[in-house]
């Protein structure tokens, strides 16, 4: 939700991953917005609409993965109806793959690409016809305006702002902590959105943040959350090739003593002395995604070419290096 005052209040509703709303309700904080969040999913299209109307928002924005089209799109409905003055923006991987698919809600615009400046963009007072990566509706149709590119220096941006959470239940309590370390994704299984992803914006992809904006985070997390015990370094996978490992694996040495860590890998990225070198940086364990058992199934519908004989490479060097496979 964003009033159009000196001190705009936000809440973004939010029904899937934590984490990107996160950044972005970081990124507007520091550009001076007094930030909120609601998260729905088990609500009717009323009930969330009449928790909304609560808040009084001026500006409500919604974020939806496919799955969650549907219900975003009839709580819209709803909201229009019970508050017709509010502001309704849309954003996130559905809205940015399927723009056209505002014309079945009753949002005003959805954002194609990354929200953080677009949005604060907006939030300043510029029309949506004037700022990239807005779609929005014209008496002529459906209009939508090339995004910008992907941001390059990610690391530039503020940490996340985990405390939005808070005041859902456990959640100051829960041990277990996540940090992104990086947007994008080199690869193109098929069943996945992040290759069409890719083409949305131009400019790099796959980013890494550097280590420094990395501990940063880490520090806040464990000043912040005294019972936290793992953080995991979320990355779709953290290739060698492309992320700073050694420097990153620096970082977490300073904390292993206080925390475990984990991250996701990817067979056929990694050797044993990477998984070495993961283990004397405090990581206890790995995340390996297999997606199927069968070697026909990966290779010619899912488009992963790892065998069965890679599946038990993987599993036998994290048991050599004492590095546990999630």
């Amino acid at each position: 939700f964003f009033n159009d005052t000196a001190t705009t209040e936000i809440y973004t509703l939010s029904l899937h991953d934590a984490l990107p709303i996160s950044q972005l309700l970081a990124y507007l904080k520091r550009g001076g917005y007094r930030v909120g969040l609601a998260a729905f999913g088990d609500e009717t299209p009323a009930e969330a609409s009449a928790a909304i109307r609560s808040r009084c928002a001026r500006m409500v924005g919604f974020t939806a993965v496919a799955s969650e089209f549907s219900y975003v799109a009839a709580v819209s409905k709803a909201l229009r109806r019970d508050n017709p003055g509010v502001g309704l923006v849309g954003g996130g991987p559905h809205f940015s793959l399927c723009p056209h698919d505002l014309i079945a809600t009753d949002l005003d615009a959805v954002c194609v690409g990354e929200g953080e400046v677009a949005l604060a963009r907006v939030l300043e007072g510029a029309a949506y016809d004037t700022v990239p990566g807005w779609a929005y509706r014209t008496p002529e149709g459906l209009q939508i305006n090339q995004p910008e590119p992907w941001i390059a220096d990610i690391s530039a941006l503020p940490i996340a702002d985990h405390g939005s959470w808070d005041a859902f239940e456990g959640q100051r309590s829960y041990p277990h902590k996540r940090i992104v370390i990086s947007r994008g994704c080199p690869y193109a299984c098929t069943y996945c959105c992040n290759k069409a992803l890719s083409s949305v914006a131009k400019g790099a992809y796959v980013r890494f943040r550097s280590a420094p904006s990395i501990e940063a985070e880490i520090r806040a997390i464990i000043e912040a959350y005294p019972a936290t015990t793992s953080v995991f370094l979320d990355s779709e996978a953290l290739l060698p090739r492309l992320a700073d490992v050694d420097a990153i694996c620096t970082v977490a040495r300073k904390y292993a003593a206080r925390v475990e860590f984990g991250t996701n890998v990817k067979i056929g990225t990694f050797d044993v002395e990477f998984l070495r070198l993961l283990r004397r940086s405090g990581f206890s364990f790995v995340n390996l995604g297999l997606e199927s058992g069968s070697e026909r199934v990966r290779r010619e519908v899912l488009q992963r070419d790892y065998t069965n004989r890679d599946v038990q490479a993987a599993f036998d060097m994290a048991a050599r290096v004492g590095i546990g496979i999630n």
